[in-house]
């Protein structure tokens, strides 16, 4: 959806420009497993895709409220950047 991908663009990328910026290249990252809580919530996420309307939702609002959270913690550095 064209309007989801104007409202989130720069989230999309956020990953890659934070491992850039810390000089973690593809390589690295594609190499290196997924610890035990990776694995547990790609896996929540895939059931949560199977799931109710309700299940879903409350997956990610659980999901979504941690990343705002921690989003709020990182703001004012992340204002500064480009």
């Amino acid at each position: 959806c064209q309007f989801l991908a104007l409202i989130t663009g720069r989230e999309n990328t956020y990953f890659e420009r934070s491992f850039a910026a810390l000089g973690v290249d593809d390589a690295a990252r594609e190499s290196t497993p997924d610890t035990a809580p990776t694995v547990a919530f790609k896996a929540l996420m895939r059931d949560a895709a199977k799931a109710t309307y309700s299940e879903m939702l409350a997956v990610l609002v659980a999901a979504e409220w941690s990343y705002q959270s921690w989003g709020e913690r990182v703001l004012p550095a992340a204002v500064q950047e480009p």
